[in-house]
């Protein structure tokens, strides 16, 4: 569900980003950098501000709100994934490619992008919360 709302969001977002919204996820990105040398708590905060600040953009406040529903649930599987492994090695690589792809104003492969980077997520923390993998 996630995938399919934050997809949309992106698609609807599209018209309104700028230039100072590229820069401003990329020092979302930075942060989150950062915080996942410091621990878990900070960077599931800094991720999911980085998601929530794209959908934002999509001026939907309901589905804003369902999509921050979904990151609630989720939240506590990726704080207990990110204490057992280094980070998620993936991740800073994965948003550099949405930032290129609003970057290049299209809407379509926005939508795909990010719908992949939620959807690839997804079986790496039902793996590893799967019993007896830890």
């Amino acid at each position: 569900m996630r995938s399919v709302l934050e997809g949309l969001a992106v698609r609807l977002a599209m018209p309104h980003i700028d230039v100072e919204v590229l820069e401003e996820l990329e020092r979302q990105l930075d942060r989150m950098e950062r915080a996942s040398q410091t621990g878990s708590s900070d960077w599931v905060v800094r991720h999911q501000a980085f998601h929530l600040q794209i959908c934002q953009l999509s001026n939907r406040p309901k589905l804003v709100r369902q999509i921050a529903s979904l990151h609630v649930v989720i939240e506590p599987y990726l704080r207990i994934w990110f204490d057992y492994v280094d980070k998620p090695a993936s991740a800073r690589a994965e948003h550099e490619i949405l930032i290129e792809v609003l970057r290049s104003g299209d809407a379509g492969k926005a939508e795909i992008v990010m719908r992949d980077h939620i959807v690839e997520t997804a079986p790496l923390l039902a793996s590893f919360a799967s019993p007896g993998r830890r």
